[in-house]
């Protein structure tokens, strides 16, 4: 049988696969440190919990683009949040970002940029629907920025997707030096699932602050620890409704719409955002607390790294091992990362994943091996406090600098 899509020699998600690794090896009674997998350590705060519970009895099929109520809490929260002037009709609820950046990698069929390393299923979508994509490989050295030639090169109506705070450096792109750059009839989809989780400015621009030809998306997996939820939300700049609308008759076709109870549940966060101050501000302080406690361990080591912006994730560079890893007989981050596992319990996700060269040693560390409830829940947290709480994350850490140095 013939596929319309490109499935041959496609893989489950690699940080599905590895999340099933990391189980085997616990039934077997180790001790696993798990920096592979990119979910919230945190709760999904109680008043959503709540409105779930009491919308639990909704049972319509809803609009496909969302239910209209949610669609306008969401544009008035784009208003007083980010001071854009966006209305429910720019606005469509899907089932996660995922879904929003699928729908709309099917719909446009001109070429595909990607800034990489990038998030593990940009350009797997890209290949899943047989869309013309191109690969443009930051550095290290640049703080993994696009350059402005490569920015400059992208044609009339080629589409990039860039991602901030970014998966997998944890570093944030200037967004308004970004738009300024770009060809600015490039359609720009802009992944912003991390955006409240900025550690040192709690509302960052969106990059509708700064053009149109611009899709956002945004959800509550991240800075609202729902991951399991599937409620994400695509937002479009004016000139782009015709996308919007191809989208929605795409989404009619495969899930009807975003579960109905979900949604009902998610007015009141954006109707009633203050609801989530408190716990935004301690969900970003902890990060920020456990990244000074991290890069105190890191400096001791050959570890090369840049200290993360937002979202909870480390890209370290670990090529100053390479010559003793390659008498081991390690010659590319898998290689490297699946040792590691087995050998420590440290479990981190490796660089090929996210397009990096298979035998530069890169991995993603993703620092949520802590109970986030701990967090949430303390009235006096402190930085002390959250040592105590993120103590597996410095331990693993830890043990990952010390397995690397005695090689």
């Amino acid at each position: 049988m013939k596929s319309v899509m490109n499935l041959e020699g496609q893989k489950s998600s690699a940080t599905l696969v590895l999340n099933q690794m990391m189980k085997t090896l616990e039934k077997q009674g180790r001790k696993v440190y798990k920096f592979g997998f990119g979910q919230s350590p945190f709760p999904v705060p109680k008043f959503l919990v709540d409105e779930l519970k009491k919308n639990a009895f909704q049972k319509s099929y809803e609009d496909t683009l969302g239910v209209q109520e949610l669609r306008s809490a969401i544009a008035d929260w784009y208003k007083q949040k980010y001071s854009v002037d966006v209305d429910k009709d720019q606005v469509m609820i899907t089932t996660g970002s995922k879904a929003a950046i699928f729908h709309s990698q099917m719909i446009n069929r001109e070429r595909n940029n990607v800034m990489t390393p990038a998030w593990v299923s940009y350009l797997n979508q890209n290949i899943l629907v047989s869309q013309p994509h191109r690969k443009f490989m930051t550095t290290f050295e640049n703080k993994w920025q696009l350059n402005t030639q490569d920015m400059k090169s992208m044609n009339n109506d080629d589409h990039i997707i860039i991602n901030s705070p970014n998966n997998p450096t944890g570093l944030m792109i200037d967004m308004k030096k970004f738009s300024q750059d770009i060809n600015p009839n490039t359609i720009v989809f802009s992944d912003e699932i991390y955006s409240l989780l900025s550690h040192l400015n709690p509302t960052p621009p969106t990059m509708l602050n700064f053009r149109k030809r611009t899709i956002v998306s945004n959800g509550l997996s991240k800075w609202a620890g729902a991951g399991g939820w599937r409620l994400g939300f695509a937002v479009f700049s004016k000139d782009l409704l015709k996308i919007r609308r191809q989208m929605g008759v795409f989404m009619s076709e495969l899930s009807s719409c975003t579960p109905s109870p979900v949604q009902h549940a998610a007015i009141k966060l954006f109707r009633e955002f203050h609801l989530m101050d408190d716990y935004l501000k301690k969900s970003n302080f902890s990060l920020h607390v456990l990244t000074k406690e991290i890069n105190k361990i890191l400096h001791k080591s050959q570890i090369k790294f840049h200290e993360p912006e937002g979202g909870f994730y480390y890209y370290l560079n670990f090529n100053n091992y390479k010559d003793k890893l390659a008498k081991k007989g390690i010659h590319n981050n898998i290689d490297f990362c699946t040792k590691l596992l087995n050998d420590t319990g440290v479990a981190v996700l490796a660089g090929s994943y996210f397009g990096h060269d298979d035998h530069d040693i890169f991995a993603r560390y993703s620092y949520v091996d802590f109970n986030g409830s701990d967090v949430i829940n303390n009235d006096n947290l402190s930085y002390t406090d959250i040592v105590k709480i993120g103590k597996k994350v410095l331990e693993g850490t830890q043990v990952l600098v010390d397995y690397l140095e005695n090689l």
